[in-house]
């Protein structure tokens, strides 16, 4: 049969549009191919970072060869989560991705709400009674209980660490061989699981966490501190001071139907007390609250705010204390803190702050332990060298090591700061308060603490933590260290 004349065009412009689309076929891998090979390219190539800014942490390092590792397939699995952890520009990314979903999440008016639910989170009413426990009678310890420590680790079955101090930059994550207890609930860390509220504009954006405390958990945190001073007697003097956080200033009233109350549960903390001294940091920073006493990027409070909550303690305590005008003052501009990594709030990233803190003039000498008062090695109490957005890290360097300040102060008394990493801000404006101060971090400490009092003529013990570790997690780092 033959074909009609107008087949042939028809048959003619069919084969031009399947070449046309096998033409378009092929340009799009070869550009997919290319952008493909090109960024494999460019990860292989770039530099990888070993820091990340955003997550305030060190990122995985490549990890070592080794037959056994490479047999148990840990070698490559470690491949595997360095080139997935370091990508290149990583950060940027990340920062580009959040503007992108700077939409989403719960709005109420102008303010985003991270992790809220609405309606609001209703929680049981708070029955615990107080801990109302005798007074102890057994006689002082004088060396580690072996038969009363807990199963915890690796006390009692491991040497203790016989390395120096870190001196360097450090990172923000314990390292994986720390104290007995290190493997429990950090209060800490817990933080980002609470909802954030983040408000304002410009350079009054702030980001707000949310407390869940309890009744209980101060009643417990009250009775551990009584029986220091059960133990200790009256040649020391035992100090409490729970540390408020942003919630309690700054958080308008008409969002207070998502949080309790911090100040309730330090006011009733106080009467459990037995003769341990109540400091009111509260007070003291209510009284400031216009100025910049807590950071408004990050979870901690600022260093003016600890330089008001430790005049308080001087104060109280009856010791010397320099005017804020004798620092010298170092300003750190762009600081952006662990909040925009708990939320991602691209708001807060867009308006960072300036971190500010002190540096005291008069003389005083730095030395750190390991967690057992082991290797002691001079360094600095300054980490000046820290990148900017670990600026609260410039204290101290790190949680897991004792650290000792020998100073000039005409006060010949000896202070014992037990602190979690908000007590470290406090710990510069003590330099023209005591002869000698003892930092630990009651989560890296492998002694029994009311023993090592009595070795270091310690005069006053001052338990300085958030209301968050105080009041809302009941956890056993008190104990053990009185009982061990």
């Amino acid at each position: 049969m033959n074909e009609s004349p107008a087949a042939g065009p028809r048959i003619r412009q069919h084969n031009r549009k399947q070449r046309m689309q096998r033409v378009i076929a092929l340009i799009g891998v070869t550009v997919f191919l290319a952008v493909f090979l090109t960024i494999s390219a460019a990860m292989l190539i770039l530099k990888r970072p070993a820091f990340s800014d955003l997550e305030k942490r060190a990122l995985t390092e490549f990890p070592s060869f080794s037959f056994s590792a490479l047999l148990d397939g840990s070698y490559t699995q470690g491949i595997i989560r360095y080139f997935t952890d370091t990508a290149p520009y990583r950060d940027e990314i990340h920062d580009a991705g959040n503007g992108l979903s700077d939409y989403t999440g719960f709005r109420l008016d102008d303010v985003k709400m991270h992790g809220i639910s609405e309606p609001p989170v209703i929680r049981p009413e708070d029955t615990a009674p107080p801990v109302t426990e005798p007074a102890v009678t057994e006689p002082p310890v004088t060396g580690p209980a072996e038969t009363d420590l807990p199963e915890t680790g690796p006390v009692g079955t491991d040497a203790p660490e016989t390395e120096p101090p870190v001196t360097e930059p450090l990172v923000t994550e314990p390292p994986e061989t720390q104290s007995a207890g290190g493997d429990k609930e950090d209060p800490e860390e817990k933080l980002r699981e609470n909802g954030i509220i983040v408000l304002g504009s410009g350079q009054n954006t702030r980001a707000i966490m949310m407390y869940y405390g309890s009744e209980g958990a101060t009643a417990a945190y009250a009775a551990s501190l009584n029986r220091y001073k059960q133990q200790l007697g009256s040649g020391v003097r035992v100090w409490s001071m729970i540390i408020p956080t942003a919630v309690s200033y700054y958080l308008p009233e008409k969002y207070q139907k998502y949080t309790f109350s911090q100040k309730a549960h330090i006011d009733y903390s106080v009467p459990l007390l037995q003769d341990v001294k109540n400091v009111d940091a509260y007070g003291a920073l209510l009284a400031r609250v216009n100025e910049p006493i807590i950071t408004r990027t990050d979870h901690h409070w600022a260093p003016l705010g600890a330089y008001y909550a430790a005049e308080r303690f001087a104060q109280d305590a009856g010791v010397p204390f320099a005017p804020l005008s004798s620092y010298q003052r170092v300003d750190r501009e762009g600081y952006v803190g662990t909040m925009y990594s708990y939320t991602g709030d691209i708001k807060l990233k867009n308006n960072p702050e300036t971190f500010t803190y002190y540096k005291p003039s008069n003389s005083y000498t730095t030395t750190y332990y390991n967690t057992y008062f082991q290797n002691p090695q001079v360094s600095n109490l300054f980490f000046e060298w820290v990148d900017i957005g670990y600026s609260y890290g410039v204290f101290l360097g790190t949680d897991n090591q004792i650290a000792v300040i020998d100073t000039d102060s005409s006060n010949d008394g000896v202070l014992l700061v037990v602190k979690d990493s908000y007590g470290n801000a406090l710990i510069p404006f003590f330099t023209g308060s005591f002869k000698r101060i003892i930092v630990i971090d009651y989560r890296y400490f492998d002694l029994n603490l009311v023993t090592f009092c009595r070795e270091q003529g310690v005069t006053d013990l001052l338990f300085a933590a958030c209301a968050f570790s105080s009041c809302a997690v009941e956890h056993p780092y008190l104990e053990e260290m009185r009982t061990r």
